[in-house]
């Protein structure tokens, strides 16, 4: 049967600097960790009850 070609992905080591070049290589997919390792972060929670066990908002 037909088996179609693997799809290829650069990942690793890769930033804004280098970005093009690995994508001249004909990869399908890049992966660049670099554009999130300097975000900043945000403090957020969720707290999940179950039926009947709501908690009532202190404002």
């Amino acid at each position: 049967g037909y088996s179609p070609a693997p799809l290829l992905e650069a990942s690793g080591g890769v930033n804004t600097d280098n970005v093009r070049e690995i994508a001249m290589t004909g990869v399908d997919f890049i992966s660049v960790g670099a554009l999130t390792h300097s975000a900043p972060s945000v403090d957020i929670s969720m707290k999940i009850t179950g039926p009947g066990h709501a908690e009532k908002s202190v404002n």
